[in-house]
This record gives structure tokens, C-alpha cells and sequence, in this order.
């Protein structure tokens, strides 16, 4: 027990020392960061209060034919032969198309992309003198204090509060923390400001906030140099705006800043722009210069501005050639509805959330057995079952059969010298052997006296030996596949309940975390539980058989353990009890403990680019949550021994009982001239033999016993996601024709839908009518998630949803939920691509041949990625890019009728949206197109703009009559504050 408990210690030192290692590794910056301490200022409503970023100047960046890679000397180059110069204090851009090695460049300054030739300088001052040489090579810096800031393009997000993520282990500064939630603005919004809790990796909050929270994080910490990777990503244009001239114009003036964007407003007020293609530096230098001097730089200018003004002009082209048709499609829907203007009702009505699930309901034990029954009954393999069944049963009588047969040879043996003896002597003993051996036994075995020849004995023996074997592979061959068909059963059973929940349980209820945890649990269900359940029920046969065994050789034997089998029993009764909420708790603890190491391992650049406060803080974190999970391990494994030691200690009286109880029966026999001395110790060693193997199958099977009772919160929680409410039907006894829809015209009829979620009302009396091959814009007034329109066109809340809507004449209340879904293609806001080939990923059900596959990836321009390319978790080895375009090629693909955007363009490189925008112009021109998003530009063009304010529907109608025929709409309102040029064109036209 001792060296268990030092050997688990061991262990957990050993866990904690690999940690704060690796935290370290390759990490070159090891000098501590000198903090300004501004706790005395007081905090103005100034915007950009410069005085707090003067206690330290910028700095300067030299590269010098820098060639880098992942691996040193590595024939692939991720950065080639790059020479540039950032100056003291400036703005300098970075602008590429995907994949050309912009973020790369950022982590070569991090130090975490190693140099394989030429030198990175760091200069604190203009020609200063370097001092200090870095420990990595080719990076020279004049200053261990020079500082540097980073703000990745995926954002960190700890869990924790958002003040906890903005601070990220620095001192409290009131002044500048202050100002720096001012700047990134929207905290105002949440229920409890900055100590909202963000949840794992920022679950509880949007895109738009967690790139704002992980901003904040970057501008808190006073840097001599800022590392901005697409900080914009997911931020509205209006934001954006504003944190650029406020934020990194102004309260960042005077430090270096190198900002990766595609922005050409941002690019104008760059100091310096560098444009980086094919892993190399192309041009650098201002704005005005790249565009006098270089070709490819206007080119790329003209490109972007193209892109924008299309956007701009086309409705301006659409309404002049289809001004007459649009007018008399408006006064029919005017004349369907008493107004266009839809007015919201003030009133919010709030709705309690149905179906949530009740841990206590769900931890009542009927609830328990009565769920679990019956699953595991539709799991049954009757057949498969019984044959075990009958198998271990032949084992366990083939095991006892192999030990009376050695007792009886063993007798046998011992008795032949007493052949010889007078005749009284042996009469009784052979008139015992003749119970066990009947005397009509073939004579080939016997000699005269009947009793079995050795050599025949042998043989006997064998044979058994053989069986006992053979019966054995049996039973854990067919034990295994018990396992494994069972296991597969109930998985496909509880996958298909849990693909059925609705919506708002992965909404409200479901996270990473907790598919991770279902993950987990499903594998101790597998692993664990099943095999412990076989385990157990072979287990209870051997301690029967085996009882009986040792009665056979002194029926007395079976009164010691009849007294001790109470004891036995509350004794595992109450540790099974004690055991379960020990090991629950270890459960418990030892979740923060993988979670904390999951979220540092994938902010690990951001963490390595702080000081060693910051790293020893987070070694800190990660030794409390080990020492919790430590001292809960260290009681579980203290019970067990503890257990065993009682175990051991009441078969040690029992294994005295027998003994004495044999004692008496041999006194009594020599009494009676029938029981000889080698008779007598070869009974004594079978029934201690027996009793020791009596006393670890208790051992054993209390162990499994605890496996299955200490895993009895992993079976609640499985149950919780089979018993979660269920969508609507899937499949429909009248499925809608084949090529549903074949026009895309959608109706909406008095649509009326609670958003359970938020406790909102929203689409409150609607009334909507988008005709075939319309384009669709919709826009949130306050910059929230709107998810109400994909909501109510995939019946996400179809409990909530009254009324109808139409597609094609069909009420999507009576098609079945998968015809529904299949003939609606969307492009999701996070595009998300499953484990496997991308073959799989594109055709998962092997509808389409390889040719259309090709076809489609060719559009989209990833013909340089092959079929069988391996996709791993989410997609993960491929650029937002290149999962849109991916994303893309599967709509392209279906070609349905219906295609839903949502934030297509959020994110993207300027390359990309030029694809996206071919595509779109060319190959869904007669599809029915609905655009969720904040990009007022790209709505212009459109037939039909929805306004939504926090998912409730504000207005609808044409661009040209919001933005003309309506004074003061909101649309208006919106297009206006973001670009009067905008508004000027389309009046002018």
C-alpha cells in the first residue's frame, strides 16, 4: 500500500514538473517585464489617453534575408528570403492573400518560428548598439526588457471572468483597464459586465466579443511592440472603425505596431505597408509610394476596390432595368398585408425554458433503472448471451471437475501404501473411494484393487487440462464479443437519441466540454462498465462453485463462512457507498485539471510571449488543481487498501476456522482408524488452497463491483442526453416530390416564434413573401447573433413556431425533418468540417462521383487538395479560407434551390471573397440566396433587406424604398452613419 501511495505521489510531481517544462520549451524570452505602475492616475473620458503609454518607446525591426521553417534547415520554407524594416513608433501593415505567411512573420518575432538563415534585430533605439545576443538563433535584440504584445487571430479565451482574460495574470491598473474596456466597448452589454464568466474557451460569449476580450488583452499590457493578427476578424465595420482610429492610432501611438489586415481604409494610414506573397516579401513601403511605384500593388488596390463598389452599383443597375416589375411585386405584398412596416410590440414576453434537464430528476434511482433497462434490453444479443452463459457455467464445472479430480489422484496415491497394511486399516478409505470412482469403471483404468493406474491418471488429466482450456478462449472470446456487440448496440442507440434533441438543449445546455465529457463517458461505458458487468457474473459463479468445492471435503466447513457472509456483506455495502462519492469527487476534480491544460496548450504562443510571472501563475493554476485531484486520488486509493486489509483479516479467521474445524475432524477419525495421516494433509491444503482462492475472487469482484457503482454518474449522465426532448419527425409517410424545392419561393404566414433562449418573442405576426431567385439580405440593428430566420427555416424551434411557412406550396411543417434539412444548403458563420477525408466531407453519403467533385473544388479554386487529404478535429489543418471555400464547394455541390449565407465573408482574405463572389454571381444566379450579416455594403445588391433588432423583425423591403421611398427607416439610419458616399450614389443614379 505504502509504495502504491508514494508510487501515485511520484507520479503527480512528475505530472507537474512535464508541465511547468513545457510551458518553457524553446521559450527564448526569459526576461522578466518592468510594469509601469499607474494605480495613482485618475481615470479621464478621454479616448485615447497617450499619457499612459509614454513610459516606454518603440521598436525598431530589421530582417536581413531571413529564411525560416518549423523544422531547422527543413526543405519547405515557411518564410523565404524576407528583408524589410519596421521603424521606431510606426503603424506598419501587413497585407497578403491566405497562406502567403502573414502570421507566420508574427511568430518569427515571437521567437516561436525558428531562423534558418539570416538575422532577425530588435533595436529599442535607432542605431543602437545590440548588447544582449538571444538565445535563438539568428535573433538579435539590443534589450532583454524590449516587450511584446501579441493578439492572435483565433482568440484566447480562458475560462474564467472577461476582467480575468483582460488582466491575464498582470497587476490591476484601474486607470488603463478603464480605458481599455472604453476602447474595445460592448462589455456595457453583457448581464454582468466584465465579471461575466466566458466559459470554456469563451463559450457564452459571440465572435464579435471574444476577438474584442482577446484585443483587450493585447492593449492592457504596456509593450514596446504589438503584434495584431487580423484583429478585425469578427468585429462589425463599425466597430472596426472605431477601434482602429481610437485604439490603435490613438492610444497606441508612439509604439511600434505591426497590424495584419486587408483593409485598404486601414492600409491608407499605415506608416508602411508590407505585401507579402509566396512566403516572401513582394513590395514595401507607404501607401502612396506603392501605389506610384508598383504594378502588383495598384493591381491588388484595384481588385479590393472592385470588389467593394460592385456591391455598390449593381442595385443601382437592377432597379433601373426592373424598376416597373419591382414596384408591382412591392404593391403586391402591400396589398397582401395592411403595411411593409412591420411595428414590434414593446412588450417582451417571457417563457420559461421547457425540457430542461433536472439533475435531481435525473439522479432518482427508478428514473435510473427504469431508463437504463430499457436500453440496455434494446441492446440485448439473446443468442450470443446464453451461449456465454452456458459457457462459463462449463468452465466454472470443467474447473472444479480438474480440482476434485487432483484431490482424488492425490488420495488415490496416498493410499496405495496402505495396500499393504491390515486389512481394517484401510477398509473405511476404500469404501470412500469407491463414492467418488464408481466400481464398474472400464478395467483398462483400475489394477485388482480398483484403484485408477497412474499412468490412465494422467491421461485423465490432461483431457481435462485440454477442456478446461478450450472452455476457457471460449468464454473470453465470446465475452469480448459480447462487449463489443453490446457496446456498439447502445452507442448507435444513444447517438441517434442524441442527434434527435432539439436545438435549445445544445444552446442553453451542451458545450465543448460537455461533448468531450459524453465522448469520455461513452468510452468508461465501453471499457469499463460492460466488462465489469461480464466480469461480476463469472465472478458470482466461481465464489459458488467454489464454496461448494471446498464443502465437499468437510460440510462443517460451510458454518464459518455463513457467520462471516454477514459481515462480508455490510462491510462492502458500506465502502461500495463510501467509494462512489470518493471517486465521484476525484471525477471532479481531475475535470478543471484537463481543462486548464487544454486551454494553455492552445494559447501557448500568447502565453510564451508574457513574462515568467505570467507562466509561474499558470504553473501555480495548474499545481492547485493537481494537489485537489492528488489528495482526492490519494483517499480513494487509502479506502481501497483499507477495504482489502479488512478483507484479508476476516478470511484470515475463516482459513483458522477451517483449519481447526479439519483438526477436530481428523482426532475423530484416527479415533476410528479411518482417516490416514497424508489423507488428512492433502484435505487441509485443498481447503485452505480453495479458501485463499475464495478470498481474492471477494477482493476481485468487489472491484468490479465498484467499477460499476463509482460509474453510475457516468450512466446518469449518459441519460440525461437520451432522455433530452426530441425534435419533430424525421422521415414523413409523404415525402415532398423529388425535386423540392424546385423554384425557391418562400412564404411566410403569421409567423410567430419563441426564441427560448433568450426568453424573446421574435417574428411576432410577420408576414413575408421572398419570390424565386431573390436575394435576401438580413442585417441586426445592435450587432447581435441573429439566428431567428435559420432558426425558423430549419425548424430549430418548431415548438415554439405557430403559423406555417411555405416553400414551394409545401407547409415545412409537413415535410420531414431530413428532406427539410438536405434541400437547404447553408454556409455556416464557423465553417466546420468533420474528422475524415475531404472526400468524405464534401459526399459523406457517396452520392456524387469523383468527376463532380473535382468540378466543384476546381471553382472554388482548391484543386491543389487532393480527395483523400486527411481533415483533422474541426478542420483544423485548413485556414478559415480554405474551410469557406470548402463549405462553398459542398452547396455548389448539392445545387439546392435554397442557400442560407451566414457571415460568409467575416474573417476572409480579400482572395477569397473574390472567389466566394464568382461563384455566387455565376452558379446560384437562379437560387434563392438569404445573406445574414453585418456588412451593409454587400446588401445593397440585394431584392429584399430584413432589419432584426436582438432577432425580432424591425422592417423589410427593397433597398431603394428603405434607403429612398421611407424616411428615417432603420436600414437608412444604419447605411447612413456607415457610409454617406454610399447613400449619395444610389440617390444620384
Amino acid at each position: 500500500m505504502a509504495s502504491a501511495i508514494n508510487l501515485n505521489i511520484s507520479t503527480e510531481d512528475l505530472k507537474l514538473s512535464i508541465f511547468g517544462n513545457f510551458l518553457l520549451l524553446d521559450e527564448t524570452c526569459k526576461s522578466s517585464i518592468t510594469l509601469n505602475n499607474l494605480k495613482n492616475s485618475e481615470y479621464k473620458n478621454n479616448r485615447c489617453n497617450n499619457q499612459l503609454n509614454k513610459s516606454s518607446s518603440g521598436v525598431e525591426i530589421e530582417l536581413d534575408e531571413v529564411s525560416a521553417s518549423w523544422r531547422i534547415n527543413h526543405p519547405l520554407q515557411i518564410l523565404n528570403s524576407i528583408t524589410l524594416k519596421f521603424k521606431s513608433g510606426e503603424l506598419c501593415a501587413v497585407v497578403g492573400p491566405a497562406g502567403s505567411g502573414k502570421s507566420s512573420l508574427l511568430n518569427l518575432l515571437l521567437q516561436e518560428l525558428p531562423v534558418d538563415a539570416g538575422t532577425v534585430r530588435l533595436f529599442q533605439m535607432k542605431n543602437e548598439v545590440s548588447v544582449d545576443l538571444r538565445t535563438m538563433l539568428g535573433f538579435v535584440q539590443s534589450k532583454p526588457e524590449i516587450t511584446i504584445s501579441y493578439a492572435s487571430q483565433d482568440p484566447l479565451l480562458f475560462s474564467g471572468t472577461i476582467k480575468d482574460n483582460i488582466l491575464f495574470g498582470l497587476e490591476y491598473d484601474h486607470a488603463r483597464y478603464q480605458e481599455v474596456c472604453f476602447l474595445v466597448k460592448d462589455f456595457k452589454e453583457l448581464p454582468n459586465r466584465d465579471m461575466t464568466i466566458v466559459g470554456e474557451g469563451g463559450k457564452s460569449l459571440s465572435i464579435d466579443q471574444k476577438t474584442k476580450v482577446n484585443l483587450a488583452r493585447a492593449i492592457y499590457r504596456q509593450a514596446d511592440l504589438y503584434l495584431l493578427d487580423d484583429i478585425f476578424h469578427g468585429i462589425d465595420d463599425n466597430d472596426s472603425e472605431f477601434i482602429f482610429n481610437e485604439c490603435v492610432l490613438g492610444f497606441l501611438q508612439g509604439k511600434t505596431r505591426i497590424l495584419v489586415t486587408d483593409h485598404i481604409d486601414y492600409l491608407k494610414q499605415a506608416d508602411t505597408i508590407a505585401v507579402i506573397e509566396k512566403e516572401s516579401i513582394k513590395h514595401q513601403g507607404t501607401f502612396v509610394t506603392l501605389k506610384e511605384e508598383s504594378f502588383e500593388f495598384n493591381e491588388l488596390l484595384h481588385t479590393i476596390q472592385q470588389n467593394k463598389t460592385t456591391n455598390y452599383t449593381k442595385i443601382i443597375t437592377t432597379n433601373m432595368n426592373e424598376e416597373n416589375e419591382n414596384i408591382e411585386i412591392e404593391f403586391n405584398l402591400m396589398k397582401s398585408r395592411h403595411t411593409n412596416q412591420f411595428t414590434c410590440r414593446q412588450e417582451v414576453v417571457k417563457i420559461q425554458v421547457e425540457g430542461k434537464v433536472d439533475d435531481k430528476a435525473i439522479s432518482s434511482t427508478n428514473n435510473l433503472k427504469k431508463t437504463s433497462h430499457r436500453h440496455f434490453n434494446s441492446c440485448r444479443e439473446i443468442s450470443i448471451y446464453l451461449l456465454l452463459l452456458v459457457l462459463i457455467i462449463l468452465w466454472q464445472l470443467a474447473t472444479i471437475t480438474v480440482d476434485q479430480w487432483m484431490a482424488y489422484w492425490t488420495t488415490v496415491e496416498s493410499i496405495k501404501t496402505c495396500i499393504q497394511a491390515p486389512k481394517f486399516m484401510c477398509i473405511n478409505l476404500q469404501n470412500q473411494l469407491k463414492s467418488i470412482l464408481d466400481t464398474n469403471i472400464n478395467k483398462n483404468f483400475v489394477n485388482e484393487h480398483k484403484l485408477i493406474v497412474h499412468k490412465n491418471a494422467k491421461y485423465i488429466y490432461t483431457v481435462l487440462i485440454i477442456t478446461l482450456i478450450g472452455l476457457f478462449i471460449s468464454s473470453i472470446y465470446f465475452s469480448i464479443n459480447f462487449c463489443i456487440s453490446v457496446g456498439q448496440k447502445l452507442y448507435n442507440l444513444i447517438f441517434c437519441d442524441f442527434l434527435k434533441a432539439k436545438m435549445e438543449f445544445f444552446s442553453s445546455q451542451f458545450s465543448e466540454k460537455t461533448a468531450s465529457k459524453l465522448i469520455k463517458d461513452i468510452q468508461i461505458m465501453d471499457n469499463s462498465i460492460i466488462p465489469a458487468v461480464i466480469q461480476t457474473m463469472v465472478i458470482i459463479f466461481q465464489i459458488i462453485l467454489t464454496i461448494i468445492n471446498i464443502a465437499t471435503v468437510f460440510r462443517w466447513i460451510l458454518l464459518p463462512f455463513i457467520l462471516m457472509a454477514p459481515i462480508l456483506f455490510y462491510l462492502t455495502k458500506y465502502f461500495c457507498r463510501t467509494i462512489q462519492s470518493i471517486q465521484e469527487l476525484e471525477n471532479n476534480t481531475k475535470n478543471p485539471l484537463d481543462l486548464h491544460v487544454r486551454e494553455t496548450l492552445h494559447g501557448l504562443t500568447t502565453i510564451r510571449s508574457y513574462s515568467e510571472n505570467v507562466l509561474l501563475k499558470l504553473c501555480e493554476k495548474f499545481n492547485q488543481h493537481q494537489e485537489m485531484n492528488a489528495g482526492a486520488r490519494y483517499i480513494l486509493i487509502s479506502i481501497m487498501s483499507a477495504y482489502n486489509l479488512a478483507i484479508e483479516l476476516l478470511f484470515c479467521i475463516f482459513i483458522s476456522c477451517v483449519y481447526f474445524l479439519l483438526i477436530a475432524k481428523h482426532q475423530d477419525c484416527e479415533n476410528n482408524f479411518d482417516f490416514p495421516e497424508n489423507t488428512f494433509n492433502e484435505s487441509v491444503g485443498f481447503a485452505i488452497s480453495q479458501s485463499l482462492i475464495l478470498m481474492s475472487l471477494f477482493q476481485y469482484g468487489t472491484q468490479q463491483i465498484v467499477i460499476i457503482l463509482s460509474q453510475l454518474t457516468v450512466m446518469r449522465r449518459i441519460i440525461q442526453f437520451i432522455d433530452t426532448p426530441k425534435e419533430g419527425t424525421i422521415e414523413t409517410q409523404n415525402p415532398p416530390p423529388a425535386n423540392w424545392p424546385s423554384d425557391g419561393q418562400i412564404i411566410w404566414r403569421n409567423i410567430f416564434i419563441n426564441n427560448r433562449r433568450y426568453g424573446l418573442s421574435v417574428f411576432q405576426n410577420a408576414d413575408l413573401m421572398i419570390e424565386p431567385c431573390w436575394k435576401v439580405g438580413v442585417v441586426e440593428k445592435t450587432n447581435a447573433d441573429n439566428t431567428s430566420i435559420t432558426s425558423a427555416l430549419f425548424r430549430l424551434v418548431d415548438q415554439g413556431m405557430h403559423e406555417e411557412i411555405i416553400i414551394d406550396g409545401l407547409d415545412i411543417k409537413s415535410v420531414g425533418l431530413q428532406d427539410l434539412r438536405s434541400n437547404i444548403s447553408i454556409i455556416p458563420k464557423n465553417p466546420f468540417l468533420f474528422t475524415g477525408t475531404l472526400r468524405f466531407n464534401l459526399d459523406p453519403f457517396q452520392q456524387y462521383t469523383d468527376k463532380a467533385i473535382w468540378g466543384v473544388l476546381g471553382e472554388v479554386e482548391l484543386n491543389g487538395i487532393t480527395l483523400n487529404q486527411w481533415v483533422t478535429d474541426g478542420g483544423r489543418n485548413f485556414s478559415i479560407n480554405e474551410r469557406k471555400l470548402i463549405c462553398l464547394a459542398r452547396a455548389l455541390l448539392r445545387s439546392n434551390r435554397i442557400l442560407v449565407l451566414d457571415q460568409i465573408t467575416d474573417g476572409l482574405d480579400l482572395n477569397t471573397k473574390i472567389i466566394i463572389q464568382r461563384v455566387l454571381q455565376s452558379y446560384f444566379k437562379y437560387c434563392t440566396i438569404i445573406t445574414i450579416t453585418n456588412h451593409l455594403e454587400s446588401l445593397i445588391s440585394g431584392d429584399l433587406i430584413l432589419v432584426m433588432d436582438n432577432g425580432r423583425l424591425l422592417e423589410f423591403g427593397s433597398p431603394y424604398e428603405l434607403l429612398i421611398m421611407r424616411i428615417n427607416s432603420h436600414f437608412g439610419q444604419m447605411i447612413k452613419k456607415y457610409n454617406q458616399t454610399m447613400v449619395e450614389c444610389i440617390i444620384q443614379n
